[in-house]
């Protein structure tokens, strides 16, 4: 919830980072790929990765949201190289 508070003040599109990176790192733990735990790790890493922009457009939103989604799979993948 500290993240979303964070994502939201932030501004720019920090919340659509978010929101992209929560969808697939839920999916993962469904699919018991992660631990629930893990979840907390792989948004707080995907959003220290997060280059956000203030220009925003649906394009920017889009472009975010599918960037999000590749990064935090690859976030996962590292994840269960440890």
């Amino acid at each position: 919830l500290k993240l979303a508070y964070e994502a939201g003040s932030a501004g720019g599109t920090y919340a659509a980072a978010l929101n992209a990176a929560n969808e697939i790192a839920v999916a993962a733990f469904l699919q018991e790929e992660i631990g629930f735990l893990d979840i907390q790790y792989l948004l707080e890493k995907t959003m220290d990765q997060h280059v956000s922009t203030t220009n925003i457009t649906l394009d920017t939103i889009l472009h975010v949201d599918e960037r999000t989604r590749i990064e935090t799979e690859k976030n996962i993948q590292h994840l269960l190289r440890k």
